[in-house]
């Protein structure tokens, strides 16, 4: 005999009211017979986990924040490294923004955990190229703004200060390398006006003039 859909789960209904059919287990499986009923299954990544968990301690931490359980110990380190986090950033971005295509990297920093559960930066760098470039002439240029993406900070730090100091000693010397390629040049260029003239003098000869206004003797 062939029943339909709505006629099979009549039967299994009344069946297991009868008690002739086990309810079915956790892998939909009738024990009693070869029925199933599908069971959706949701799998969480380990990454999606992660990322859950964090984000239930910053609410905890917040909620915590928020209430009296903080001393005034907390809320005031709280408020320095709020203020401390905002200045680091600022700092650095005005260093990054300076430094142009001479920047390595972008600005990394290292961190403090507050009361409050949340990391707030308290130091910062970015990594500057500081090298010659291939000519003094560019290492002139490259050096002014090194200097000014190190200075570039309304509060620049004595690390800052000295590598504005070294940009100002390579763009100095830099200049020298300049000058003594000038001064070079420019003897050369004297000597070999002063062997052209006396090799012109050799080949006019005594008692003959050069110019030719003259004429001949």
């Amino acid at each position: 005999m062939i029943l339909s859909t709505t006629e099979t789960m009549q039967k299994v209904a009344s069946e297991q009211s009868a008690g002739l059919l086990s309810p079915t287990t956790k892998t939909g499986q009738s024990t009693a017979g070869n029925l199933s009923t599908p069971v959706d299954k949701v799998s969480i990544s380990p990454e999606a986990k992660k990322q859950s968990e964090e984000s239930q301690q910053a609410q905890k931490a917040e909620k915590k924040a928020d209430s009296s359980e903080l001393t005034q110990d907390q809320k005031r380190e709280l408020q320095y490294l709020k203020r401390r986090d905002r200045e680091v950033r600022s700092h650095e971005q005005a260093h990054l923004s300076a430094a142009g295509g001479h920047a390595k990297g972008g600005a990394s920093f290292t961190y403090q955990t507050g009361a409050d559960g949340r990391r707030y930066a308290v130091g910062g760098e970015v990594p500057i190229d500081v090298s010659k470039e291939k000519n003094p002439e560019q290492t002139v240029q490259k050096m002014r703004q090194v200097r000014s993406a190190a200075l570039a900070p309304a509060d620049p730090s004595p690390a800052d200060r000295r590598i504005a100091a070294s940009a100002s000693q390579l763009e100095a010397e830099a200049r020298r390398e300049i000058l003594t390629e000038r001064t070079n040049v420019s003897e050369s260029e004297e000597q070999d006006t002063t062997r052209q003239d006396t090799q012109t003098a050799k080949s006019v000869g005594p008692g003959v003039s050069a110019d030719p206004a003259a004429g001949a003797v």
